[in-house]
Formats: structure tokens, sequence, C-alpha cells
């Protein structure tokens, strides 16, 4: 028997939510097997986070204290203060 491709949306996100675990009465969602990608497009989308998108060889810079971070583009900095 071949398998089912799953079209519902709701069960796929009935599903999703089946990985939601319980630990130390809270709960939380594995999110390892998420995407990178999926992750910084989930993030770009709240509120509380300050999108700055770096072009292709553009230079920057990064001065936090004493750590100094330079590099170049293509890079997107994503500032979380939530």
């Amino acid at each position: 028997m071949a398998p089912q491709i799953c079209t519902d949306t709701h069960q796929v996100e009935k599903t999703a939510i089946g990985l939601v675990n319980e630990k130390k009465g809270m709960s939380y969602m594995d999110l390892s097997k998420v995407s990178t990608q999926e992750l910084v497009e989930e993030l770009r989308k709240r509120e509380a986070v300050e999108v700055v998108q770096i072009l292709p060889y553009q230079e920057y810079r990064i001065l936090v204290g004493d750590r100094e971070t330079r590099d170049s583009g293509p890079a997107l900095l994503l500032r979380v203060w939530d």
C-alpha cells in the first residue's frame, strides 16, 4: 500500500501540535526539526524583532563591548528584544 499524503491543513496542524511535549509543567515544541529558514521567517513577522538586511558584498561591523565582528553580506541581522 502506497503512503498517503495529507492535504488536510487541520490534520497537519494537529500533527504539529502533537510534537508538543510536557517538561516541568510547561509546554514546549521541539523546534530541532524546523529549518533555520522557517524559524527566521517566523521571527521576521514578530513585533519585537528588527530586521537588518545586509546586501551581498556590503561590509558591516558589529561592536558589543570590546568584541568586534567584521564581515560582508549577504546576511540578515535579527535584533530581538522580547
